[in-house]
């Protein structure tokens, strides 16, 4: 089992806007990422995760890609930006307490443009899925 470096040296983001917990899965092709919701997250509403919440989850997995090719080579995470959004479908929000595993894959890269597929599960359960 290979270990990761700790989220806050993957990502830009910082607490509490913080959706990710920890780097599970990571090649060429797949990252995945793991997220325990908790109910004091700035996201939370009515004890479940928003919708905005599993988009920005989807987004800091894709930011754990680049976070780690900069880990690697001792630089510090790039601040990315989501360019669009398309294709976004959102079954299910996950509830307080709920660990959701996020996969991004990435399709095509074009100079410092990348798109990715994202989705979003509880064990094999789709709750939302995108391309960004």
């Amino acid at each position: 089992m290979e270990i990761f470096p700790s989220i806050d040296l993957l990502i830009p983001q910082k607490s509490p806007f913080v959706m990710v917990d920890n780097c599970i899965f990571h090649s060429e092709e797949l990252t995945r990422s793991e997220f325990l919701i908790g109910f004091e997250n700035v996201l939370v509403d009515e004890g479940f995760l928003t919708a905005y919440g599993l988009i920005e989850n989807m987004a800091q997995t894709a930011a754990i890609r680049a976070g780690l090719e900069a880990y690697n080579r001792n630089n510090t995470p790039p601040v990315g930006y989501i360019g669009t959004i398309s294709n976004a479908v959102i079954s299910e929000l996950p509830k307080v307490g709920n660990i959701i595993v996020t996969s991004v894959k990435q399709k095509t890269q074009l100079l410092n443009i990348i798109v990715i597929e994202a989705e979003c599960k509880i064990e094999e359960k789709l709750l939302a899925q995108c391309e960004m």
